[in-house]
């Protein structure tokens, strides 16, 4: 049997064997009041989808959450409040497991911003979490990915709370001091705010400032959409999506994140790039026209994981250091695009001239190897390109597509090369993580 037909087994059979989920762990609401993302506006997936949806409700899940939302609240009707992970580690080993396989280009963290979370998870102490938003957050959230956080940082102590309400987004969160009322006194050290739902930047920047008038110390994760009804095989189609990253939402968001000093993720590309990788009708990912199964569910727990984890925070911490700079021909102003406490070198632009590839070599004095990474003139931080535990990687160059990187890779500092253990390489980008060619 292969893989295709396996999941259409999964998901076509599973009523039989598995009672279906309490609503709220399987739904924000039992409405989801998105009207951008509903069977009245169905997506051109549903032409050649193999999976048939129920007419009411969704699939029933395969694998019910093991573990059952705690501290389960209703500030006011239509929406919830609980506690998560509402899965085990060993739950997630399973899914994860028998889902498709797929790959992704790892999202850039942002710790500039997320500086003492940052400094919690690594050092340790009390984290407290809250995701707010739509059924997409509490799809995300339930997919156990804080779990995974907790074992990638044993010494933090991580508590996670979700507040979402179906089709929910800040211009209702803005309102009727839900902030004030239902978030602060909380005290969350990180507020997470995503979903599909989202009206306008100007509402997240309102619920920005309330919760920073409340919590001068508060930081926040704003991240762009996934699922919904935009076809992610379509990249012309999805960038249209009122909530992509690959669109005018994700350059919105973006741009309001450098503006109010929040970290910024955008899980719209990574999750399309896995469904595309995975060569499997998106429904297969799904529970409903909308929202995702199981396996899509640890998709974005897979791209949560990757945000937080790449690069290892020792490497991140230098991505707030003062940048070198680029020189514009037209005005002369010097601009920022890399940090100056290392050796970074081999510099090349990228073919849109919006792009600088380079090798950013070590801090003087310290360990580490040299790794190529991809800088902009936007202001964004640098994100790495490509890495090799034992190895320097330097020489950048970019194929005039950006499908290919050719670069040196050696065991020594370049600056002592030996002729057997110094080699040419080239990746493409659609290859698997550390996967090269000499």
């Amino acid at each position: 049997m292969n893989i295709r037909s396996h999941l259409l087994t999964l998901l076509l059979t599973s009523s039989a064997l598995f009672p279906a989920q309490p609503a709220i762990a399987q739904d924000a609401a039992h409405v989801d009041r998105n009207a951008a993302n509903t069977r009245a506006r169905p997506s051109g997936m549903l032409a050649d989808s193999p999976v048939k949806f129920p007419e009411k409700g969704a699939l029933p899940a395969t694998y019910p959450p093991d573990r059952s939302a705690t501290t389960n609240e209703a500030p006011e009707q239509d929406y919830f409040m609980f506690r998560t992970p509402e899965r085990s580690l060993a739950q997630i080993g399973v899914i994860q497991s028998e889902m498709p396989p797929g790959t992704f280009t790892a999202p850039p963290n942002d710790w500039q911003h997320l500086r003492r979370t940052r400094r919690i998870l690594t050092e340790g102490g009390d984290l407290r979490l809250l995701a707010l938003g739509d059924s997409i957050v509490n799809d995300t959230m339930r997919s156990g990915w804080v779990a995974k956080l907790q074992e990638a940082y044993p010494k933090a102590r991580i508590e996670a709370t979700v507040y979402v309400r179906g089709g929910g987004g800040c211009q209702h969160y803005k309102e009727e001091e839900r902030v004030g009322k239902n978030i602060v006194p909380r005290r969350p050290d990180l507020v997470f705010i995503g979903g599909i739902s989202q009206k306008s930047v100007e509402d997240i920047r309102e619920v920005i400032r309330q919760l920073r008038a409340g919590l001068p110390d508060v930081e926040i994760l704003l991240a762009t959409g996934a699922f919904g009804t935009a076809d992610p095989r379509d990249e012309a189609a999805l960038a249209q999506a009122p909530h992509s990253g690959t669109g005018a939402y994700g350059q919105a968001l973006r741009r309001l994140a450098r503006e109010e000093r929040c970290a910024y993720l955008d899980l719209t590309s990574p999750w399309a790039e896995y469904i595309r990788s995975s060569k499997l009708h998106p429904h297969l990912f799904y529970r409903d026209v909308v929202h995702a199964n199981e396996f899509g569910e640890q998709i974005l727990a897979k791209v949560m994981m990757a945000f937080w984890t790449s690069p290892a925070p020792a490497q991140a911490a230098g991505s707030a250091g003062e940048p070198r700079a680029a020189l514009a021909a037209d005005t002369g102003e010097s601009r920022a695009i890399s940090e100056t406490e290392r050796y970074n070198c081999t510099p090349d632009w990228g073919p849109d001239s919006r792009r600088v590839v380079y090798a950013r070599g070590i801090i003087p004095e310290k360990p580490g190897r040299a790794e190529l990474w991809a800088a902009t003139l936007d202001g964004q931080p640098p994100r790495p390109l490509y890495a090799e535990e034992n190895r320097h990687i330097c020489g950048a160059c970019a194929s005039p597509d950006m499908q290919y990187l050719l670069f040196t890779r050696g065991v020594a500092d370049l600056t002592k090369v030996e002729q057997e253990d110094t080699r040419m390489a080239t990746r493409c980008s659609s290859a698997t993580p550390h996967e090269s060619t000499d």
